[in-house]
């Protein structure tokens, strides 16, 4: 469930909002074991760490909204995509999957954004230290404990990277083991948009 959507379908305006909805969701003895806040929360597809004037400087309290009604908190978000407007592609244009007339390939928007998204190359080196250190202030900094990663098929489009000997098994393995290591083995760590029987027991 994403919880900032209320009772009535619309966007949940500050963490109080997510409480009220867990409450809700609790007294009506749903059986759920973790709820995820949703990638609306965000400045931009991309700017992860970057929460929306009602979440600034709240994502720690947006968790333990959900934490104080016995769930596990959790975030859902597509960490390799990034909108054509967000800071991370401002600032960093050359981390990403590029096609061969070089320009970086395309895919479709993602969550409240309208721009098509770019995709964050998992083999560049920069990447992968600037994912391992968003995952870790998720989780040590904000307090998420589910980490559901979502569109996770597009890590694997055809373009140029940084590396190009990975194939697109190896590219799927890579980013599940660089999560999964990130994270450590005592968090809930999900996927959207693989292919069955890739990277098990990591997932």
């Amino acid at each position: 469930r994403d919880l900032r959507r209320g009772d009535a379908g619309g966007e949940a305006a500050a963490p109080d909002a997510l409480r009220n909805a867990a409450a809700a969701v609790k007294a009506a003895r749903i059986s759920v074991e973790w709820y995820a806040l949703g990638p609306g929360y965000a400045s931009a597809t991309g700017d992860w760490l970057a929460p929306v004037d009602s979440f600034r400087d709240k994502m720690g309290q947006a968790a333990r909204s959900i934490g104080e009604q016995a769930f596990v908190p959790g975030i859902r978000f597509a960490p390799l995509l990034a909108s054509k407007r967000s800071e991370l592609v401002i600032e960093h244009r050359d981390w990403l999957v590029r096609a061969g007339n070089g320009k970086p390939v395309s895919r479709p928007s993602y969550g409240r954004d309208r721009d098509d998204c770019w995709i964050l190359d998992i083999t560049h080196p920069q990447v992968q230290n600037h994912l391992r250190k968003m995952l870790a202030i998720m989780r040590d900094q904000w307090g998420f404990r589910a980490f559901v990663m979502e569109r996770l098929d597009d890590l694997a489009v055809p373009g140029h990277r940084h590396d190009n000997r990975i194939g697109p098994g190896a590219l799927f393995d890579h980013a599940a083991g660089l999560m999964r290591e990130a994270l450590g083995n005592r968090v809930y760590l999900a996927a959207s948009g693989i292919p069955l029987q890739i990277s098990t027991g990591q997932w």
